[in-house]
């Protein structure tokens, strides 16, 4: 069944190399489940060993913003680029692979002034991780204060600059970011 739902998905976006991680695919299957044990008044919360699906997941699979992150990380990643996808608030991080939000995975501090930068030091883990980011994702981004933002271009700009000094005068290091959220 899994197999047939990530097959109607390639379909679906035109995409025949799409990949969904387990997760995503596993959720994905046990909705269809779900369905089917619906038409015969039953339900997956009816069997105790079963997964459940995650409440958050369940409201939202209208939701076509998040339907079209979950697009765009898959097509991203099956071509082997790396996505960082992450949320103003830790709700709306849910519904996103990782489930990080902004300020646990660029280390925003807490208390924020112009001049602050992230807690990522060069030559870290996590710098090489975002050295090697094709994009970027945050969503709801109009719930966060203009200083992570500046936080964050600093910090880009600087891990950025050491192999690509050109990368200290570009906007967020010249890395591709992707803002969602309500902006009216």
């Amino acid at each position: 069944m899994s197999k047939d739902i990530l097959h109607k998905r390639q379909m679906i976006l035109g995409h025949t190399n799409l990949e969904l991680d387990d997760e995503t695919l596993e959720q994905y299957t046990l909705i269809e489940v779900e369905k089917l044990m619906r038409l015969h008044d039953r339900s997956l919360s009816d069997i105790k060993e079963m997964p459940k699906i995650r409440s958050v997941l369940l409201k939202e699979l209208g939701n076509r913003k998040t339907f079209l992150y979950q697009t765009i990380i898959s097509r991203l990643r099956s071509r082997k680029q790396i996505v960082l996808p992450v949320a103003s608030l830790g709700i709306a991080a849910m519904l996103l692979p990782n489930r990080r939000t902004a300020h646990s995975r660029f280390n925003i501090p807490l208390k924020l002034d112009e001049n602050k930068f992230c807690n990522i030091k060069p030559r870290t883990m996590l710098a090489e991780l975002i050295e090697k980011t094709d994009l970027i994702i945050w969503d709801e981004a109009p719930m966060t204060h203009k200083h992570a933002f500046e936080a964050l271009d600093k910090t880009l700009k600087d891990i950025m600059s050491i192999k690509i000094p050109p990368a200290k005068d570009q906007i967020f290091g010249g890395k591709t970011i992707l803002l969602g959220g309500d902006f009216r």
